[in-house]
């Protein structure tokens, strides 16, 4: 298994710069509310599914273009929930405008690392040949 292209190292370190993010910003000042509101635990779940996803399909870049985007799929659920729950209104979530385009980020970068990740899976199809 060759996983050393280029493409997966972009997207490995895209993937894991986006986590390494959302954990500081929910350990910081907290993405939903305060940073031990209950709401933020979702974020938990998004970066449990990435782990158990990586695990499950040993880092293998077709495995790992699947999770990215599976993990970008629940970001788009996150603020919908949270916007559901009414966080929005109480003033401790930043402005809606800014909490959506905040999930746009978060979902850009993981979508580009699971398109870097479908790269470098078509190139070690190409190397196995």
């Amino acid at each position: 298994m060759k996983t050393h292209t280029s493409a997966y190292k972009y997207a490995f370190g895209l993937l894991i710069a986006c986590s390494l993010f959302i954990i500081w910003m929910n350990l910081a000042v907290g993405i939903i509310g305060d940073s031990d509101d209950p709401a933020n635990l979702m974020y938990v779940g998004v970066l449990a599914i990435g782990l158990v996803g990586a695990l499950m399909v040993r880092f293998k870049p077709i495995g790992m273009m699947y999770t990215a985007f599976v993990m970008a799929k629940f970001l788009v659920i996150v603020p919908i929930v949270a916007i559901g729950m009414g966080r929005h209104l109480d003033g401790s979530t930043p402005p809606l405008a800014t909490f959506i385009i905040l999930h746009l980020v978060f979902i850009a970068c993981l979508f580009v690392a699971g398109l870097c990740f479908r790269r470098a899976a078509a190139e070690e199809r190409l190397s196995d040949r």
